[in-house]
C-alpha cells in the first residue's frame, strides 16, 4: 500500500514540472530568463534616491531623539542626578553610531551610482 503522503508529494512534483514546461513554452523561463539584465539607468536612480529619501529621514528622526536624550541628560545633570544621567550616555553613543552608520550607507550608495546618475548625495549634518 502506498502512503498517502508519498502520493500527495508525487502529484505536487508532477504539477510543479507541468508549471516549468508551460512556462518554458511560453518563453519566460527560457534561456532569456537565465540571463540576467541590469536595470535602466533611470530605475536605479529613482532607487537611489527613494533609499536616500529614506536615510534622510531616519537621520532626522535619530537627531531628534539625541537633542531629546542629551536634553534630558542636562536636566539630570542640573538637578543632581548624575548617575542616571551617565546612564544616558550609552543612548547618546548609540544614536551617534547610528548616525555614522547612516553616513556610510549614504556614501556606499553614492559610489554605487557614480558615473551613473547625475544625483548627488545627500549631506547629513552630525548631531
Amino acid at each position: 500500500m502506498v502512503n498517502r503522503d508519498s502520493r500527495r508529494r508525487t502529484r505536487t512534483i508532477a504539477a510543479g514540472a507541468a508549471v516549468i514546461g508551460v512556462l518554458s513554452l511560453v518563453g519566460v523561463a527560457g534561456p532569456a530568463a537565465a540571463q540576467s539584465t541590469s536595470p535602466p539607468k533611470a530605475a536605479i536612480c529613482v532607487r537611489a534616491g527613494g533609499q536616500w529619501d529614506r536615510l534622510v529621514a531616519a537621520n532626522q528622526t535619530a537627531k531628534a531623539a539625541f537633542m531629546r536624550a542629551q536634553a534630558l541628560r542636562n536636566r539630570l545633570i542640573h538637578a543632581g542626578r548624575v548617575v542616571v544621567a551617565h546612564r544616558l550616555d550609552a543612548r547618546l553613543a548609540h544614536l551617534r553610531a547610528v548616525h555614522t552608520a547612516l553616513v556610510v550607507r549614504v556614501q556606499a550608495i553614492a559610489t554605487r551610482i557614480q558615473g551613473r546618475c547625475a544625483a548627488r548625495a545627500p549631506t547629513l549634518t552630525a548631531f
